[in-house]
């Protein structure tokens, strides 16, 4: 069924969100090789603690800026970061490299996670989900000491400091000032999953909460402007700077996977 024609109903439950998907022959991509595909429901050992440096747990790259945060398995599937001081990072991005690209020209491409925070007060992390450049998983990368969006190309969704219920769709590209396209786009309900999503039409980037999309597109001309990352090649990447010493909560993904066909 086209996408178009699919009844766009909200829902935060495990499935991809038809909204979305509803055109996207995944199969097809993978026997054939008609575009890359990457999935993953992080069925990890019950522990992969990062400790002050980069590790592999393939295929994700690991950064933790200090002893205390750690990462750990969901039942059934998932990732779970935590922390217990101020300003300590943990974030991850893919090892298997960054074949996705939003430009004029390329093919259609779709992303879409299912994640969940602990806690919706304010002051207490900040995170970005979303797409960034290969090597992401960094010191102060994806996100700056004091929350905001490190200078790397990345697109996404990014949780602010100080605004713990709210996702903001974001882009930037390197040497660029960052670009909110829609502030406070999704509420978060604290120990809710939400399912954050994006999709490239070859012309027109839109971005969706739930299976159902979002009022600010990112247009053809916004693509092609200095600002976007039209040039560079993404992967995806998940990071969270926390803004408030002892407790300051969790967030966990349970699954995350794009798609991107090739032309």
């Amino acid at each position: 069924m086209h996408r178009s024609l699919y009844k766009k109903a909200s829902d935060t439950d495990r499935a991809y969100s038809p909204g979305v998907w509803a055109d996207c022959t995944v199969l097809d991509y993978i026997l054939r090789g008609t575009g890359h595909v990457l999935e993953e429901r992080f069925l990890l050992p019950a522990s992969v603690a990062a400790s002050g440096a980069w590790q592999g747990q393939m295929p994700w790259e690991i950064y933790s800026s200090a002893a205390g945060p750690t990462l750990t398995a969901v039942d059934g599937g998932g990732l779970t970061i935590s922390s217990d001081d101020d300003n300590e990072q943990v974030a991850f991005s893919s090892l298997n490299g960054a074949p996705f690209l939003i430009a004029a020209g390329e093919g259609r491409l779709w992303f879409e996670a299912r994640i969940k925070v602990s806690t919706i007060a304010n002051t207490k992390f900040g995170f970005f989900m979303g797409l960034a450049e290969a090597g992401a998983a960094a010191a102060n990368q994806p996100l700056a000491a004091d929350g905001t969006l490190a200078d790397i190309n990345l697109v996404g969704f990014h949780h602010l400091e100080a605004d713990g219920d709210m996702l903001d769709t974001v882009y930037k590209a390197d040497g660029q000032v960052a670009q909110t396209k829609q502030a406070d786009a999704i509420t978060l309900v604290a120990d809710t999953y939400i399912k954050p999503a994006m999709y490239f039409d070859g012309t027109i980037l839109r971005f969706f909460s739930n299976g159902v999309e979002l009022s600010g597109n990112v247009t053809a001309a916004q693509i092609a402007a200095a600002t976007f990352p039209n040039d560079k090649y993404l992967a995806p990447c998940f990071g969270i700077s926390n803004a408030a010493g002892g407790s300051p909560g969790t967030a966990t993904i349970e699954r995350i996977r794009v798609v991107q066909e090739l032309l």
